[in-house]
């Protein structure tokens, strides 16, 4: 199993590292165990709701075989839904929710226009508090804006 009870285990998190900065050499992409690989794929997906094969190949410097045999053994553990060129989280019941990254990218001008107006509403030397969100994000950038 890719990720265990107590979390992800350290060599897991140090590829998740190495993923999120683009990754190594090709000797280095082209090494890693298939657990290893999964573990990176599985985050990913989890991450950012979603990821595409051809994506993984050109990322992990392996065929597009290897990544397929991969989402296979992930979505055969129930990790991930198999979809027509990738992969997504598995959805479950009515408790699931898209990851920060995956929602940050829905609903883009709907988000900047309430974040602007909310922003307007704000007088100078007003407290503010904001909840966790992708909306509350994008009025936390229209804040700073606020002169006062």
């Amino acid at each position: 199993m890719v990720h265990g009870q107590g979390g992800m285990r350290g060599w897991q998190e140090s590829l998740v590292s190495w993923w999120k900065v683009g990754g190594g050499g090709v000797a280095e992409n082209s090494s890693l165990l298939a657990e290893q690989r999964r573990a990176v794929i599985l985050d990913e997906v989890r991450r950012r709701g979603g990821v595409r094969v051809n994506e993984l190949t050109r990322r992990l410097n392996v065929s597009d075989m290897t990544i397929r045999r991969d989402l296979d053994a992930l979505a055969r553990q129930g990790m991930v839904e198999k979809v027509h060129g990738g992969a997504v989280p598995v959805l479950e019941a009515s408790t699931h929710e898209p990851g920060f990254e995956a929602k940050s990218a829905l609903e883009l001008t709907a988000k900047e226009d309430i974040a602007r107006e909310a922003a307007r509403l704000v007088t100078p030397g007003s407290a503010v508090a904001l909840s966790g969100g992708t909306t509350t994000y994008a009025l936390a950038h229209h804040l700073v804006q606020v002169e006062g």
